[in-house]
This record gives C-alpha cells, sequence and structure tokens, in this order.
C-alpha cells in the first residue's frame, strides 16, 4: 500500500494546515468548554430553583398545619352572615392570625375558608399586612387555586399548590390545611400565601452568583483550548489530509503519522482498518446494486405487465357489460380473453341446476364449437381438472398437461400443454367455471394465476348479472301476459253481458250501437294495433295494457288528407278513452261485486233468523227465486237413492 505522506513532505500547505487547524481546535474547545459551564450553570440554576420552590412549599405546609391547629373552629362557627367584621369572634380570629402572620416576614396572607352545599367556596377571616386589601367576611372566593378547589369538600391533610397561582390579590405559594371544632368536626379550610416575588429575588441573586463565576472561567479555558491544541494539532492534520485523499477515491492509501499520543495512534490505525473496509465495501455494493437493479428491473416490468392485464381486464368488463342475454355473453367473454390474452382455447362451463355436472357452454375455438355440438359437460368433482374445480372452488394448474395426473385428454384440442381452470364465484356459490388452454408448457404462473383469478371474478359477475336481467325480463314479460290475458278476459266478459257495444255520431244526432260496425279500416287498426287511414276513413284501436278493447273511426265523406296532428290527437284521446273505461269497467264489477254481497247478506240474515226445518227451508227458497229472477228453486234435505238397494 502507498503512504500518504513521504518523510520530505514539509510545505507550506502543511503549516498553514497546522495553524488553521490550532485555531479551530483552540476555539472548539474554548466554544466546547463554555457551553459545557453554560450547561453546568444552568443546571445549577434549575436544581436549585427547584430546591428553592420545593422547600417554600414544605415550609408552607410546615406553618399552614401549626396555624390550623392554632385556629378557634367554635368561633368560626358563630361567623355566619356578611357584616360580622365586628363582631367578637371575628375579632378575635383576626387577631390571632396577625400573631401567626408576625412570626415569618415570608407570608403574605392567612385567611380561612368554608364551602356551601354547591361546593362554593366563601372567605371567613381574611389577613394580610396591614393596609393590604382582603377579602369581607363570607365574600366568595371564585379564584381558588387548582389544588385548593379540586379538594376543599374532602380535604383532611395538608396540601400545597404544585404551581403559583393568580388571583385578584397576587401571585402566590399557598398551603391549605383543615381545622376542626371542638367537637371533631370539621369547620373549614385554612391557607397561607407566600408571595412569588420573595421566592424569585432569591433564585435571581443565586443566578447572578454563578453567571459570575462562569465569566470569571472563560479566560483560564481559552488558555487550556491554546495548550490542547498545540498538542493534537499536526497529526490531526495529517489525518486530515489523508482522509481528504481517501474521500477523493484514492482507497489504496494507509495513514502514518508520527505521534506520542496512544489515542492518535489508534485513531491511525483504526482509520487504515476504516479504509480497507470501506474499499471492500464499496466493491460488494457495487456487486450487490448491480443485483438490485436488475431485481427492479424485473419487477417493474412484472408490475408493467400485471398493469397492462388488470387494465385489459378493466376493458374487457366495460365491453361485456353491454351484452344483455347469456347466449351472446358466453362466446362473447371466451374470444376477448383469447385475443387480449393470446390462449388458443378459452371455454366457460356453467353448473347445471343440481351442480352434478360442469356443462360446456362458451367457447372462441373451433375444439371448442365441436364440444358445443355434441352438448359437452363433466361430473363435478370426477372428470378433469374442470370437474375438480367445479367441486373444490379453488384454481388448479397443469403446467404440463403431460405430467398432470388430472387433466382430461381431450381430443378436441390436441395442442393443450399447459391448462388453468379457474372457479367462476358469485358471492359463496360456484357458478361455473373459466378454463383457459395454452399451446405453450409452464405459461401459467403465480402472477398469471392472481390476475386470471380477478379476470374470473369479473367474468362471474358479469354472468351473475345477465341471469338476472333475463329473470327479470321474463318475469316482467309473464307480468304483462297475465295482465293482458286479464284485461281481455275482462271486457270480452263486459260485452257479453251488455247490449250496447258502440256509440255513432253523424253530426246530427247520436246512435246507440248493439252490434259492432266491421269496415276494412277498422278490422286492420284492430288486428295490427295500429293507425289506419283512407282517403274518407281513419281508424284507431282503443288499447289498454297492450290489448285493443275497442276502435274508433273518423269519416269525411268528402275526403281528406289526414295530418300528423291529427293523429296524435285522436291517438291521444284514444289513450284516454282507454283509461276512463277501465275505471267504469272496474266501478261496474265493484258494483256488482258489491249487490251480489249485500243480497247474500240479507239471505243469510232471514235464513238464520229461523229455527225451523220447513221455515228456513222456504225462506231459503223464495230468497233464491227473488235473487235469479223468479227461477223455479228446489231445496230438500232427502237425497236421492243412487240405485234401489240404497232406498
Amino acid at each position: 500500500m502507498e503512504n500518504a505522506y513521504p518523510s520530505s513532505n514539509t510545505s507550506a500547505l502543511n503549516q498553514d494546515a497546522t495553524i488553521r487547524l490550532q485555531t479551530l481546535v483552540a476555539i472548539g474547545f474554548s466554544v466546547l468548554a463554555i457551553v459545557a459551564i453554560a450547561i453546568v450553570t444552568t443546571v445549577l440554576f434549575f436544581n436549585f430553583r427547584n430546591e428553592i420552590r420545593e422547600d417554600v412549599r414544605q415550609r408552607l405546609r410546615n406553618m399552614v398545619s401549626i396555624a390550623a391547629l392554632q385556629q378557634d373552629g367554635d368561633l368560626h362557627a358563630e361567623i355566619q352572615n356578611p357584616g360580622d367584621e365586628n363582631s367578637e369572634a371575628y375579632q378575635a380570629i383576626k387577631g390571632n392570625n396577625f400573631a401567626i402572620l408576625a412570626t415569618d416576614p415570608d407570608i403574605a396572607y392567612i385567611y380561612t375558608m368554608r364551602s356551601d352545599e354547591q361546593g362554593n367556596i366563601y372567605f371567613v377571616v381574611d389577613t394580610g399586612p396591614p393596609g393590604a386589601d382582603t377579602a369581607a367576611a363570607l365574600e366568595p372566593y371564585p379564584d381558588a387555586g387548582e389544588a385548593l378547589a379540586a379538594n376543599f369538600v374532602l380535604l383532611e391533610e395538608t396540601i400545597a399548590e404544585v404551581d403559583p397561582y393568580t388571583d385578584e390579590f397576587g401571585t402566590f405559594y399557598s398551603a391549605y390545611a383543615p381545622f376542626y371544632r371542638s367537637d371533631g368536626t370539621r369547620e373549614g379550610v385554612i391557607g397561607m400565601d407566600i408571595r412569588v416575588d420573595t421566592v424569585l429575588a432569591r433564585e435571581q441573586t443565586f443566578l447572578m452568583t454563578t453567571i459570575g463565576v462562569a465569566l470569571l472561567l472563560i479566560p483560564f479555558v481559552a488558555l487550556a483550548g491554546v495548550w490542547v491544541a498545540s498538542l493534537i494539532t499536526k497529526p490531526l492534520v495529517n489525518l486530515t489530509i489523508f482522509a481528504q485523499q481517501v474521500a477523493q477515491g484514492n482507497l489504496n492509501l494507509r495513514a502514518k503519522v508520527e505521534a506520542n499520543s496512544f489515542e492518535v495512534q489508534e485513531l491511525e490505525k483504526y482509520l487504515n482498518n476504516m479504509t480497507s473496509q470501506l474499499q471492500k465495501t464499496i466493491l460488494e455494493l457495487e456487486d450487490r446494486v448491480a443485483e438490485r437493479t436488475a431485481e427492479l428491473e424485473e419487477a417493474n416490468q412484472r408490475t408493467e405487465r400485471r398493469a397492462r392485464q388488470l387494465k385489459t381486464i378493466s376493458d374487457l368488463f366495460t365491453t361485456i357489460s353491454t351484452v344483455q342475454e347469456l347466449r351472446f355473453l358466453l362466446p362473447r367473454i371466451a374470444e376477448l380473453i383469447s385475443e387480449r390474452f393470446g390462449f388458443y382455447h378459452v371455454g366457460l362451463f356453467l353448473l347445471d341446476t343440481n351442480n352434478e355436472y360442469a356443462v360446456f357452454s362458451g367457447t372462441n375455438s373451433q375444439g371448442g364449437y365441436k364440444m358445443l355440438e355434441r352438448g359437452h359437460r363433466l361430473r363435478v368433482g370426477q372428470e378433469g381438472i374442470v370437474g375438480y374445480v367445479a367441486d373444490a372452488g379453488e384454481p388448479r394448474i397443469a403446467s404440463d398437461t403431460g405430467s398432470d395426473a388430472v387433466f382430461f385428454n381431450n381430443p378436441d384440442l390436441p395442442q393443450t400443454r399447459a391448462e388453468a381452470a379457474l372457479p367462476l364465484k358469485f358471492g359463496d356459490q360456484i357458478i361455473g367455471v373459466l378454463d383457459i388452454q395454452s399451446t405453450e408448457t409452464d405459461v401459467f404462473t403465480e402472477d398469471n394465476v392472481e390476475v386470471l383469478s380477478v379476470l374470473a371474478s369479473q367474468v362471474a359477475i358479469a354472468i351473475a348479472n345477465v341471469r338476472a336481467q333475463e329473470g327479470s325480463r321474463r318475469l316482467v314479460e309473464q307480468t304483462q301476459s297475465l295482465n293482458q290475458e286479464y284485461t281481455s278476459t275482462s271486457w270480452r266478459n263486459l260485452t257479453q253481458r251488455r247490449e250496447q257495444v258502440g256509440i255513432r255520431y253523424t253530426g246530427a244526432a247520436l246512435e246507440r250501437l248493439d252490434k259492432p260496425v266491421i269496415t276494412p279500416q277498422i278490422q286492420k287498426a284492430a288486428q295490427a294495433g295500429n293507425v289506419e287511414t283512407s282517403k274518407t276513413d281513419l281508424a284507431l284501436p282503443i288499447t289498454l295494457r297492450g290489448k285493443v278493447i275497442g276502435t274508433i273511426n273518423v269519416r269525411v265523406p268528402g275526403g281528406r288528407d289526414w295530418t300528423t296532428d291529427e293523429k296524435d290527437i285522436l291517438q291521444s284521446v284514444s289513450d284516454r278513452i282507454a283509461l276512463a273505461l277501465e275505471n267504469a269497467r272496474l266501478l261496474e264489477e265493484a258494483q256488482i261485486t258489491a249487490g251480489q254481497e249485500r243480497a247474500l247478506a240479507e239471505m243469510s240474515n232471514k235464513i238464520g233468523s229461523s229455527f225451523r226445518f220447513e221455515s228456513i227451508l222456504r225462506t231459503a227458497a223464495e230468497e233464491l227465486s227473488r235473487v235469479l229472477s223468479g227461477s223455479e228453486v228446489l231445496v230438500q234435505i232427502a237425497l236421492p237413492a243412487a240405485n234401489k238397494d240404497e232406498k
């Protein structure tokens, strides 16, 4: 390996680098030392501040506990109304608290409190230094600190606010303790405050002292930095030059530094080891990058191929979604899959109603057409890959049909070398199998199977949708047929029971028709269901629910050309006549039914009102004769014998 520093290398470059490094090291050492001093100073200050504040809280807890013992709960109980400041009890309590206040100059306020049933806190006796603003007796205290407000009702021990709080009297550190009456009942809570300014003054004094000491240390730190820089500069400069050359790509160099420092010698050894490892790692990384690049390229190709396949599936589904009959849908699906994916045979099997056979129902290949002609089908779970998939509901791949034990050798498809069968599932139900065959072996990969499974799902949805549409169309057709049959029957019955079948208006008078008028135009209009015209006549059908129930005929003796507007007007009139006639027929039938029900009810009431055989039989015969227009009626309870032996 090549040394980075020949022994003759004493150029001005090294000298300049040494000076620069000495300066940087001295400055860096000084900065680090100053930062360290600042950190230590800050830590000391915050520790001192926390200790002061904890000491203040502890002092408050101790003093308020003692003050609570000096409170007379019975005297407090006498103060019950605002304005009791002049009472003897109030003055005695306030005098006692003034004496406590005088024991420590740091104490700002001493005050006693109680709460009402709603949890509102009130001052009882508020004591402060002379001239201070204090609360009146039983004045509400809405600005109570968090600790006091949260614990007032159940307070049984001394507590202190964690942080200073501010109310209308100032910002304080506070502590609270319960005090009691002579019978042991808790009368209220006593609070004691120390102003935050008192604590802040002590903290500021300590901070200024600490900063002064730190400033005195800075010159000594600077001198120490210069001394340290003179010790480590030269070897570090050499190592820096070595690192620069390595960074420029010269990994064949090895560092050689003359220094008495053990640390520098170790650094030299580590740098040389690092350079060797770096050289080795770079070589390995180059190999791995090349491998990874090849893998990424292959993955990108797979991703692009899958994206194209999924796009093809989307386009295919869009195309077949317009087909609404199953007999056209299945061959169209097979043709599109074969065309878009390049498979020579695509077949669609649908399960029969008993799920016993998978029936071949659609294809794209010549061999498949032969299978359709002979009614090809496979028993579910027993014959071929298709039968297996129809039973198991899972895809099955034969990458090489020659070695697959389940493969069904079909003489109509002799070129098959690989086969994929995928279940057609709609929900949890297997409705068929998508069978795809290729002339190449190993063409169906794991990626292909995933894509084809998506395709099979879309095909199953398309088939189920078309089946549902066909079922709906059949139901609609059946309903329309029943409606038309009902309409024909109803109007046939109506015309049979009515003597009048129409009206003729000649311009001068109305004429009732007892039988239909038949002309060539009327007959054509009734049979074809269309408007029929001649030079003098226009005939159009009266249609209800697709059935012709009558006709309208308009005759102009002199003859004329019928306009489109006239035809449209007559057609609209015809439609309204049909609806009006249907409503009238329904009303008439309802009235007839109501009359029959009413007559039956009257007959039943008359028959039911009798309790003798003769009376019941006579009433039944009379009522039936009346309802049936004077018919001769026989009602008897003796049955005629079938033969002589039965007499």
